[in-house]
């Protein structure tokens, strides 16, 4: 069942070593099944990974199991894709520890779609931050929510102050009615 699997599948002894993988770890990695079998789960890890793996994999003997453990792997062609592992310990009759048996999924465009998101952020945050002119960000209510530091000091205001009010408190009379539409 595992080997026609549409997720990668492995399992590894007590130490960390390979005993079996499925066709979809062999074709995401691109090893063959000979130069993935009996050899280190580490070896296939970045080095980053790889000295995160002997706490999570000591932890996981002790748990029996683990959900969305983030390791960075190394293809046979030199490439790195990000996998979410989650695995079960297999036990003896006796409770004494077979093997594990994880899965893992690819999420390698998900982490840079994540980390592209948190650069547009710090991009915003920079450009709203340092920005010359005042500018805010209002609730649909006309609240302010977010005020950059120049806004702050044109109107004589801090930051907490101006979340306390709304568009329509400092707006000059004359331009209210203009405001609330």
């Amino acid at each position: 069942m595992y080997e026609e699997a549409p997720v990668p599948y492995q399992s590894l002894d007590g130490e960390g070593n390979l005993l079996e993988v499925n066709a979809a770890w062999l074709q995401l990695l691109g090893y063959t099944r000979n130069e993935a079998i009996g050899r280190s789960f580490a070896a296939f890890l970045t080095p980053r990974s790889r000295a995160r793996f002997k706490d999570t994999f000591k932890g996981f003997k002790q748990a029996g199991y683990l959900n969305g453990i983030e390791h960075e792997m190394t293809c046979k062609d030199g490439s790195v894709i990000e996998v979410s592992i989650d695995g079960r310990i297999a036990r003896s009759e006796s409770g004494a520890f077979a093997q594990t048996h994880c899965v893992f999924q690819d999420i390698t465009l998900r982490k840079k779609a994540e980390r592209a998101v948190q650069e547009s952020e710090q991009k915003y945050r920079a450009i709203f931050n340092t920005a010359s002119v005042g500018i805010d960000l209002l609730d649909s209510h006309g609240r302010f929510l977010e005020v950059n530091s120049t806004l702050c000091h044109f109107l004589g205001y801090t930051p907490q102050e101006l979340r306390n009010l709304s568009i329509l408190h400092v707006t000059h009379p004359e331009d209210t009615q203009i405001s609330r539409e």
